[in-house]
């Protein structure tokens, strides 16, 4: 199917000639003229920003399955004599977490008072190879696509094109248009460095050993290697070289912009990054990233920015060779508009500051799709987005997000490995082919809510023949007892250690799998599933309780199943959260851990309990308390956990150790939590609060 004529007019889709299944191609496509009232529509299989002069007004695409493209309607400002429209894409063709594996075209029309005054292919556009752009380069991370070298010195010449062949459903675009906030960093100090020969750390493993099906260029072969150079630099009052170090009040997710003032042509790089390491230099290590820019700079006055959005509060700018003035480190933020989001008051100086966080996170994170992080991944994960669609429903009244997020998994997100089971995120085209079988589940939990609790615009017979694939899916790891034994894939339960024990048979997974069981009898009226579902919560109980505490797992040894001495906080909730624990004498001792009347280190039956982490342990515990009604409880608990990563970083971390992302999506949670405590302890109805489970 080819749409595109129903939207466009004069335009096709067009590409570089040659250049549409090459990796890491820049293409500027110009338009100058002077025109009132004007909009652009825009699509491709590509990312673009849209700038007028040097002013960043769009970044796209909507991110669709495969063969999906959505497209931008852009309003854009009155144009005078000297201005231009440019449209900058990069075309990947990489296999990658954050968007599908797709041949680049771009399509585009600029419309003034229904008149056509451009159009790609056909009329008044000029296109460019962007040769500044450097194309042979490292990947950014192993999840998503390259990173960025500069030459500002190089001269862009006109490039032929050539339509190109696009096989696909064309839409306008569902989701809501980022704001573009400038922040502006402040200069912390200015500092010396040198360069020495050992590496301050490791060549990321991936970059110098990719693995299968990782599309790259050859480490040994390619000419810039910024993130090596800064490797080898090392901070020394008496070294020749200057280092700036600039900070942001907070986490930033979006575009960096430098502005600078150059006297001899100057080489530079600019280093970034959530978080400080034990050097106080910014911790590259923390998202395995090369968060790195290099810039060659002409004499004269430049205002470059970055291709790629990216999170950072540290910043080092290391002069290598020239003379120059940074005159400005700024961030264009890609947020999810404020104004969207239903205001609420807050009378707890410290509640107001980690739900200040959460929004914030919420909409770095849900710009096009829910996403893990907007640094390392900007993947659309499955399991976080269940957390995630909470948080946009509860703060906007819509579920506009995850209509296209849900959507994008009945397009295109079924894993082509196993029939049946989910891609893990998407869209993306992950090169391990790897899949979590439990974020499967997640996924029905989630379908479940969208279309009985939120009344998402996806009728539910929609997923009805993905589910009962899923279903026999899992059939086949069933044993004799009914549990799921030996998943294939990555199983994921938790971010501690927990998740080490998640083989022969996990319990945990298996209470989510109960869950899964009774929520799609409910969804489609199936008394088989129910009374399986039940079935199931009994075999658990009786198989791996032992009258205080639910096992983590139970090891197959001679044919028999039994319970290893392994115990987690985690697994507590998991049995609570899912139905398989209630609230009576029997399950007394997990009431009590989960209310803080005993400590699991005080446990003198047990050996050790492994306590949970972020996801989803203390997710978990903090949605049950608000549940149980425990308002003064979980709000002790939400300092507890938070208050710290709202002070720090103004975000909210994947990990409480914040070793690792910290600016992560599920955590916009935490507002949905905090909303409910405010309008039950105070008596207040908002326009949306959903009683989940």
């Amino acid at each position: 199917m080819n749409n595109y004529r129903q939207f466009y007019k004069e335009a096709e889709p067009i590409w570089l000639k040659g250049l549409s299944k090459e990796l890491n191609i820049c293409m500027d496509t110009v338009f100058e003229g002077t025109y009132k009232n004007l909009f652009l529509l825009i699509a491709g299989s590509t990312y673009y920003q849209v700038f007028v002069n040097k002013k960043l007004i769009h970044y796209g695409p909507e991110r669709r399955a495969k063969n999906c493209f959505s497209i931008d309607r852009v309003s854009v400002p009155d144009l005078c004599d000297d201005d231009k429209i440019t449209i900058r894409c990069i075309g990947y063709n990489c296999r990658s977490f954050s968007n599908v594996n797709q041949n680049s075209f771009l399509i585009a029309e600029l419309i003034s008072e229904d008149k056509v005054v451009a159009a790609t292919g056909k009329k008044e556009f000029k296109y460019y190879n962007n040769i500044m752009h450097e194309k042979d380069v490292v990947r950014y991370s192993s999840q998503r696509n390259f990173s960025e070298v500069w030459d500002y010195r190089k001269i862009m010449k006109e490039y032929e094109i050539e339509r190109t062949s696009v096989d696909g459903e064309f839409a306008m675009r569902k989701t809501p248009y980022s704001e573009y906030t400038e922040f502006q960093a402040e200069r912390a100090e200015v500092l010396r460095y040198k360069t020495v020969d050992e590496l301050s750390g490791p060549i990321f493993e991936y970059l110098i050993n990719p693995p299968k099906n990782f599309d790259h260029f050859n480490y040994d072969k390619i000419k810039e290697k910024p993130l090596e150079f800064y490797l080898r630099t090392r901070i020394d009052k008496n070294g020749k070289m200057e280092l700036e170090r600039w900070k942001f009040n907070s986490i930033q997710a979006g575009f960096l912009n430098i502005e600078a003032e150059v006297y001899e042509d100057a080489e530079l790089i600019i280093v970034f990054a959530e978080q400080l390491d034990k050097n106080e230099r910014p911790n590259l290590k923390c998202l395995d990233s090369s968060n790195i820019i290099k810039y060659y700079l002409p004499k004269g006055k430049h205002t470059v920015c970055s291709l790629e959005p990216y999170t950072e509060m540290y910043c080092e700018i290391l002069h290598i060779k020239g003379s120059f003035d940074i005159k400005s480190v700024k961030v264009s933020e890609l947020a999810f508009p404020e104004k969207q989001i239903k205001p609420v008051k807050i009378d707890d100086p410290e509640i107001e500051l980690i739900y200040k966080a959460a929004i914030k996170t919420f909409r770095h994170n849900a710009v096009d799709l829910f996403m893990d992080c907007p640094s390392r991944e900007r993947a659309g994960w499955l399991f976080d987005s269940f957390y995630t669609a909470r948080a946009e429903f509860e703060l906007t009244g819509a579920s506009k997000i995850e209509d296209s997020f849900l959507r994008n998994f009945l397009d295109g997100g079924i894993y082509s490995g196993k029939g049946g089971v989910t891609e893990m995120c998407y869209p993306s085209e992950v090169y391990s082919n790897n899949f979590i079988p439990q974020w499967s589940m997640w996924y029905v939990l989630e379908v479940y809510e969208y279309t009985e609790l939120r009344k998402g615009s996806i009728a539910k017979d929609k997923f009805k023949k993905q589910i009962y694939d899923l279903i026999d899916y899992f059939k086949s790891y069933e044993n004799e007892y009914g549990l799921l034994e030996r998943l294939g894939g990555w199983n994921f339960v938790e971010w501690s250690k927990l998740n080490t024990r998640v083989q022969d048979v996990s319990w945990p997974t298996n209470m989510l799998y109960s869950k899964m069981l009774k929520k799609i009898g409910e969804l489609y009226n199936d008394d088989e599933l129910l009374r399986k579902s039940e079935l199931l919560r009994q075999v658990i109980t009786d198989m791996s309780f032992d009258g205080k505490l639910f096992h983590d797992r139970a090891i197959r040894k001679d044919g028999v199943l039994k319970n290893t001495d392994e115990f987690s906080e985690t697994a507590q909730y998991y049995s609570i959260y899912f139905g398989i624990a209630d609230n009576t004498d029997k399950f007394r001792t997990i009431f009590d851990i989960l209310y803080g009347r005993c400590k699991i280190d005080e446990l003198s039956d047990y050996t050790e309990i492994e306590p949970s982490d972020a996801i989803p342990g203390i997710y978990m515990r903090l949605d049950l308390l608000v549940n149980f009604k425990k308002y003064d409880l979980a709000t002790k608990y939400i300092k507890k956990y938070f208050l710290d990563m709202a002070r720090t970083t103004g975000t909210l971390w994947e990990r409480k150790s914040g070793i690792t992302s910290r600016d992560h999506g599920f955590a916009a949670f935490v507002a949905v939590l905090i909303r409910k405590i405010i309008k039950n302890n105070n008596n207040i109805q908002f326009e949306r609060v959903v009683n989940y489970e």
